[in-house]
């Protein structure tokens, strides 16, 4: 959690350990209490004047609050906005954190420049979130960006609680690559020590982080001829891995799409690896605000000024 200001900086934050299963008023009570330690440590009063946002790593329905199914954390068919507001007594905007990241770049970064944008979020989960003609995407059934449960394994796939087998977030999310890699050590091991060994010249490490980045690039080909998108956002945690991963994920989509759906795509890494969700959902209240119901039906999201000095790489993809 993380309080914002109004130009995007992260004025202070504070993580918690998720229990999955909690229950949701059991998990807002205690946030309610870092969010005041949060705004007291800043001489602000509580509740902060922008709202508040969530981003929740879940199929959520962002017009009523209702939170269909998170299966990492073990909730599904839960009130999530109306447990919020009655615990933190202020009214709150919740999306799903895949596209609130995607505000967070659209907005704030590298990608403000984009017609039509795909965010992946690639950590413990992955998903996506979608801005089609400069205006974030809802489906119907409010499943759109559940990318990660899009099939790319064939060859003894893993269960999946999705109920399918092979699927991408099963196969190379962080929490994947952590099982798989733990299997092999005899022992528990995390994504940035895989990614520190990797470096270092571990080989079994390398394969790891490289299979996963194909995977990805496989579940990408199918997606870029459909959308043509003229830029990919890579964030989440698994995007500090980009220097190791970049040639096998960028030689994969080579050789799996055609080439007219990767002609002017950019390709590029989050400006906010570890908190594009963070900043998106802080942008939520002023997005409900600004946009008005009319625009909010059809996914509009208001102009907001990027923070001060901002710096963007880009690996370009022609």
């Amino acid at each position: 959690m993380g309080l914002i200001s109004a130009d995007g900086r992260l004025l202070a934050e504070e993580r918690r350990h998720a229990e999955p299963g909690e229950p949701l008023p059991d998990l807002f009570r205690h946030v309610r209490e870092d969010v005041d330690r949060l705004v007291s440590g800043q001489g602000l009063e509580y509740p902060p004047s922008g709202g508040i946002g969530i981003g929740a790593a879940a199929i959520v329905d962002h017009r009523t609050g209702w939170l269909k199914l998170a299966g990492n954390l073990k909730w599904e068919n839960c009130n999530l906005r109306g447990v919020a507001e009655s615990v933190l007594q202020c009214p709150v905007a919740v999306e799903c954190d895949s596209n609130a990241g995607a505000l967070a770049d659209f907005y704030w970064g590298h990608a403000q420049g984009a017609e039509n944008l795909l965010y992946i979020t690639w950590g413990t989960g992955i998903g996506a979130g979608l801005v089609l003609n400069r205006r974030l995407y809802h489906s119907r059934g409010c499943s759109m960006g559940e990318f990660g449960h899009t099939r790319v394994e064939w060859q003894d796939p893993r269960p999946c609680y999705c109920g399918c087998h092979g699927c991408l977030e099963t196969e190379a999310s962080g929490l994947a690559m952590e099982e798989r890699m733990s299997a092999q050590l005899g022992r528990t091991i995390t994504v940035r020590e895989i990614a520190q060994r990797a470096a270092a010249g571990d080989a079994a490490c390398r394969e790891v982080l490289e299979r996963s980045a194909r995977l990805l690039a496989r579940a990408l080909s199918g997606v870029l001829p459909l959308l043509n998108p003229d830029h990919i956002v890579i964030g989440g945690g698994v995007s500090h891995c980009m220097a190791l991963i970049q040639s096998a994920l960028l030689d994969e989509l080579r050789v799996l799409t055609p080439a007219f759906a990767l002609r002017d795509l950019t390709v590029t890494m989050s400006d906010f690896p570890d908190t594009a969700g963070l900043l998106g959902a802080a942008l939520l209240p002023r997005h409900e605000a600004e946009a008005g119901s009319a625009t909010q039906r059809d996914g509009a999201v208001p102009d907001v000024a990027p923070p001060a000095g901002a710096e963007h790489q880009r690996i370009r993809e022609r």
